[in-house]
């Protein structure tokens, strides 16, 4: 379990359109992560069982559920990933998505390749200093 808690930092892309997954991974293609999209709520559950996903940035407006209510469902101790919501939707989308899904960042589409970046640094950052703490925390009961 310790060796997976240290490999390369994991980022997955929720969004139905596909165009944007393709241009988001070439946006990442240089930074130091495993990046994993899903075109669909279903399969970014199904990665979701299979991998361990440190940072996932998620559409609001997807066609079987909002990003928000996705997120929001995710139990925090069995998918712990720090959340980033990408909308269109104004002020009360932003609320909303903070207050019921927990999320670290919120990014008005469009959105720069930078700001988009720097939103997942920060993210990844935030994910690894939880997983310390965490490894710091089990050392400390052992």
């Amino acid at each position: 379990m310790l060796a997976n808690l240290l490999d390369v930092p994991t980022v997955l892309f929720v969004d139905d359109d596909e165009e944007l997954l393709e241009s988001l991974l070439l946006v990442l293609r240089k930074e130091p992560y495993s990046v994993f999209t899903a075109s669909s709520i279903e399969r970014a559950k199904k990665l979701l069982q299979e991998q361990r996903i440190d940072v996932i940035v998620c559409d609001e407006r997807l066609p079987t559920q909002n990003g928000t209510a996705f997120l929001a469902g995710l139990k925090d101790d069995a998918h712990p990933a720090v959340r980033i919501v990408l909308s269109g939707g104004g002020l009360p989308t932003a609320q909303r998505a903070i207050n019921e899904a927990g999320v670290f960042r919120f990014l008005a589409k469009p959105c720069s390749s930078k700001a988009l970046t720097e939103a997942v640094r920060d993210a990844v950052a935030r994910s690894a200093e939880h997983t310390k703490s965490l490894i710091d925390s089990t050392y400390r009961m052992i």
